[in-house]
């Protein structure tokens, strides 16, 4: 039943979500000001700790895939691809600092900027002592630019117009706003992509050896 509700029954669904759409009209003002607000804060909080946990592992999964091309590809082709995209997100890292840097110059951005530096040097630091088996330079540049996108996402937000240059321009919002779709996109295809379905290729193997073999 739970997996027939899951598969199906879309027009009651559509009923209920519009149902509850229409419902929300009638709702004042004061609920979300009081209540809906600060939930919604927290909420995303916790989802933007799940979010960094999803493009932690995305890292991995690109690497993954890229380097078993590598490992399984005779000609050069995927070895040019893995070369060629590790150095660009390296490029896209010393790039973001250096443009970050120049856009914000007040104290407080500075040393933001500087305590992300050292999270992203790090990260190449204990690379070197094996801290995780599969991590390389790729994994490391991928989750730093993403610690620079989260950098520049707070910097740009800062209410601080001495400190912003970015305060209060629509342009700025609208790439915070598209930035962050994407990002969030991205992580979710990745890990969706990289879940494992119920047609398991070795089980599906072996359950066809064991009926080959039971058969008279």
């Amino acid at each position: 039943m739970a997996a027939n509700f899951h598969d199906g029954c879309w027009m009651a669904k559509q009923v209920l979500i519009g149902g509850g759409y229409i419902a929300s009209w009638w709702i004042p003002t004061s609920f979300f000001e009081d209540f809906y607000l600060p939930v919604a804060k927290w909420v995303s909080a916790v989802f933007l700790l799940y979010q960094v946990i999803l493009m932690l592992n995305a890292t991995y999964k690109v690497n993954e895939r890229l380097v078993g091309n590598y490992v399984n590809d005779p000609s050069k082709c995927s070895c040019v691809i893995l070369l060629f995209v590790t150095l660009g997100v390296v490029a896209g890292d010393v790039i973001w600092i250096i443009t970050s840097f120049a856009a914000f110059k007040c104290p407080a951005a500075v040393v933001c900027q500087l305590v992300t530096l050292a999270a992203i040097a790090l990260m190449f630091v204990l690379q070197f002592f094996k801290a995780r088996e599969d991590a390389s330079i790729l994994t490391n540049a991928m989750a730093g630019l993403y610690a620079l996108y989260l950098q520049w996402i707070t910097l740009s937000s800062a209410p601080d117009s001495a400190c912003n240059a970015n305060n209060g321009a629509k342009g700025s919002a609208v790439l915070q706003i598209l930035l962050g779709m994407a990002v969030t996109i991205f992580a979710l295809f990745m890990m969706s992509a990289a879940h494992p379905t119920g047609d398991d290729p070795k089980k599906v193997e072996e359950e066809a050896r064991a009926a080959a073999a039971a058969a008279p």
